[in-house]
Parts: C-alpha cells; sequence; structure tokens
C-alpha cells in the first residue's frame, strides 16, 4: 500500500507521465508486510523498439529512508540553528565561504541599522564597501580554517 498522503499526487503524476510515455519520477512511502511505511524513490523511462514503437518501462525502485531521515534531521537543525541566530541578544552574523550572508541576528542587524532583506544572499563587502584589506586578508584566513583572535577589536 502506498502511504495517503502520497497516493493522489503519485498517481496523477504516474498516470500523465505513462499516458505520454514520459520518463517518470516520483519518491513515496510504502508499507511493507511489517506494517511500516518505507520512502521508495522509482525512476523508470520508456522502451521504444527499433520502429518507435513503445515496448513499456524499464526502472527501478530503491529504498531511500535513511536518506530522508538523515535530510529530515538536517533540515531541523538548519531551523534551530536559523532561530537560535536571528533571537540571539548578540551580534552574530553567519557568512557562507564567499562571505556572502547566509543569517544574521537582529541585534546584529541593529546595532549596524540595516534590514535582514538588504543582506542575505549579499556579500559583506558591498554591504560594507569600505572594510580595510587587513580585514579582508583576515577572514580570507579565517575561511581557510585559521583561527583568528583580536583583542582589542
Amino acid at each position: 500500500d502506498i502511504h495517503p498522503n502520497d497516493l493522489k499526487h503519485g498517481l496523477r503524476h504516474y498516470n500523465d507521465c505513462m499516458a505520454r510515455r514520459l520518463p517518470f519520477s516520483a519518491d513515496y512511502r510504502r508499507r511493507r508486510a511489517a506494517g511500516d511505511y518505507r520512502w521508495l524513490t522509482d525512476r523508470a523511462v520508456p522502451r521504444h523498439s527499433a520502429d518507435g514503437a513503445f515496448l513499456g518501462y524499464i526502472g527501478a525502485c530503491a529504498d531511500i529512508t535513511e536518506r530522508r531521515a538523515a535530510e529530515d534531521a538536517l533540515r531541523e537543525n538548519e531551523q534551530r540553528l536559523s532561530l537560535f541566530i536571528r533571537h540571539a541578544p548578540a551580534g552574530i552574523a553567519m557568512f557562507d565561504r564567499g562571505m556572502r550572508y547566509l543569517a544574521a541576528s537582529q541585534r546584529y542587524l541593529d546595532d549596524y541599522h540595516i534590514a535582514e532583506a538588504d543582506v542575505i544572499g549579499r556579500c559583506h563587502y558591498d554591504v560594507f564597501p569600505g572594510i580595510p584589506a587587513h580585514w579582508r586578508a583576515l577572514h580570507r584566513r579565517g575561511l581557510a580554517g585559521e583561527t583568528q583572535q583580536c583583542d582589542e577589536d
């Protein structure tokens, strides 16, 4: 049995692909004999004869339950981290390796008089173009894994 929450959309997608002889791809939950549901990924491509006649589908199905659980756990951790950063009582900003903002606490935004919409996804050096070269060099070394500390700042 396919999980009731996956059945309607899955059947519509499956029937549409079959009617149009298109490749098929779907992830869904299916109940095992033991009664529990497992996540499956199902992929199929149409097969045609040399003269172009449709012969059916060739496909494969794989259990992706553990992958889905890991993805869900990662998503939950990202949400917790985002909430922590957003509501921290300190000025906190998180950047990717290109110094683009991933998140910023409200305190950080308030301290620097910027709006979240103005920074997320933007490069720190575009938001603050006057950052001196020595700070940029420190940022590069920090992004390369070097521990940075500057007590006077």
